[in-house]
């Protein structure tokens, strides 16, 4: 493992055919744990990257749910795990010992980028989910003044801009008519005016 060019030098080296049998099953054996210890780690990150992708996915679904405008950090990182362990794949499945050799450390980087991504995106779900929350909450709070004040605030508006009005529409009880059809828009206007608010603070 040290020097692995002796593991092929030793296929070749005539000192060793009086022993070939005995050779050709230590390199059988050594390039076997060599495989094995690779495929191991394959197995592992492949089991982590899996749970990191149902984290993300979770993530994900948080996300869309409190409507921010942001992307997935644990996402990203995911694809830096799956890119390291094909490459550790593609490496064991090059059936050369040295490929062996390498394939251990970047499948062991591979399960560590997985459980980067997947404690980054339990951390991303619980703040998009806090976040969610906070919009509802704030959204709650602007009810009051959707419901009673805005309406009531253009009513007033509304009734004064429609007995303005009235005034100069000559007639009996144009000015009356005037004010009650502005109150009647402005609270129209201001109910709108209130939920476009709420949605706005959902958003």
């Amino acid at each position: 493992m040290a020097k692995p060019l002796y593991w092929y030098l030793a296929q070749k080296e005539r000192n060793f055919d009086l022993v070939r049998s005995e050779v050709e099953k230590l390199l059988s054996s050594i390039i076997t744990e060599a495989s094995n210890r690779a495929k191991d780690i394959i197995a592992k990150s492949e089991n982590v990257l899996k749970e990191a992708h149902e984290a993300v996915s979770k993530a994900r679904q948080a996300l869309i749910t409190s409507r921010d405008k942001a992307s997935l950090k644990s996402n990203t990182i995911c694809e830096q795990a799956e890119a390291k362990l094909k490459l550790a794949k593609d490496k064991v499945a090059s059936g050369d010992y040295v490929a062996f050799l390498d394939a251990k450390p970047i499948a062991e980087e591979a399960q560590a980028l997985a459980d980067n991504a997947l404690n980054t995106a339990n951390g991303e779900r619980e703040q998009y989910i806090k976040r969610r929350v906070e919009k509802v909450k704030n959204a709650w709070k602007r009810v009051p003044g959707a419901f009673i004040g805005w309406p009531l605030l253009f009513a007033i508006i509304g009734a004064i801009g429609g007995c303005t009005i009235g005034i100069f529409v000559p007639g009996k009880g144009t000015t009356d008519a005037g004010a009650n059809a502005g109150s009647l828009i402005g609270i129209v206007i201001g109910f709108i005016f209130g939920i476009y608010n709420i949605q706005k603070e959902l958003n």
